[in-house]
């Protein structure tokens, strides 16, 4: 019988009081030995109820104030003993066989990468659903790892440096390819999926996140340059500024509007095909219009950061 590993899972929070004992209280509930497992929680230095929340349920409750999210898995994992690290978000809910599910897999193959999915929570709201597209089948449409759910050995983590702390976001996806330019094996599986809280739900929540995210395309430029969609965002205020032009010298410029809606309808096809959602016309006009507000988040984001940068 294979001797069950010690695992060390890591949560960052921020701000999380909302859903962070709903995290830690899955996580008590599991079917994996108690002995054979620690909690710890990261607080990036949360203004709310968060590390008291937290200190109920985890074994250890460490303060980063400073730091982007990946600094902040860092430290979760400096300060781990664990031969496995699992990293949590505190807005996940797994199921609880979810971890002893997670080591049965990576006892099987050690030297790979498990990534889960997100799923939303029951009864989503538009934003969630149209964004998220999900089918009630259980599809892997992520190439990448999300950092909310991934089963990792100490010794791959340390072989990449761990994740990238000078982005603001993306950092599970900068980890997913350095993995795999040191020739390790990422796995993304439906089997590890876990239910996802924070998404937003109200239309500024959603631009929010979607600027947030475009903070890091200047820290990681040269991967960006190679992903179609960077290009997409880019293009967007181009496609925007071309009827507005066009407006100022001849009326007849209304038949131009079609080319803002160019990167959007690229992306919504994208997602509607990879996803096999089948809308109808309402549905499809609600994806428009989220793949519409997605590309303006993402270009607040890089504004944002080149005002900051100057």
């Amino acid at each position: 019988m294979i001797e069950q590993p010690f695992c060390s899972v890591v949560i960052p929070a921020f701000n999380e009081e909302k859903y962070i004992e709903q995290c830690l209280i899955a996580l008590k509930k599991q079917t994996y030995p108690k002995n054979k497992f620690e909690i710890i929680v990261i607080d990036n230095g949360s203004s709310d109820k968060t590390p008291e929340l937290a200190e109920n349920y985890a074994d250890k409750v460490k303060i980063l104030p400073n730091g982007n999210v990946g600094a902040v898995r860092n430290y979760g994992a400096k300060n781990s003993t664990g031969e496995v690290l699992i990293f949590l978000d505190s807005d996940c809910i797994a199921d609880e066989n979810w971890l002893e599910r997670s080591v049965q897999m990576y006892s099987t193959a050690p030297n790979t990468v498990l990534g889960g999915i997100y799923v939303c929570r029951d009864n989503p709201n538009w934003v969630e659903k149209y964004w998220f597209l999900e089918t009630g089948k259980d599809r892997v449409l992520e190439n990448s790892l999300l950092g909310g759910c991934i089963i990792i050995s100490r010794g791959n983590f340390e072989l990449v440096g761990g994740f990238r702390e000078e982005m603001s976001s993306g950092e599970d996806s900068a980890l997913t390819k350095d993995l795999r330019d040191h020739g390790v094996l990422v796995k993304i599986t439906p089997l590890l999926k876990v239910t996802h809280l924070g998404n937003p739900t109200t239309i500024k929540n959603f631009l929010k996140r979607q600027s947030w995210h475009a903070e890091s395309y200047l820290t990681n430029k040269t991967d960006n340059l190679s992903d179609p969609v960077f290009w997409l965002v880019l293009i967007y205020p181009i496609t925007l500024l071309v009827p507005l032009f066009l407006s100022l010298i001849t009326l007849a410029y209304l038949p131009t509007l079609l080319i803002t809606q160019f990167s959007p309808a690229i992306l919504s096809t994208k997602r509607i095909i990879r996803s096999g959602y089948k809308p109808r016309i309402e549905e499809a006009i609600k994806i428009l219009i989220l793949d519409n507000l997605y590309l303006i988040g993402r270009n607040h984001g890089i504004l944002k950061s080149i005002f900051r940068r100057s």
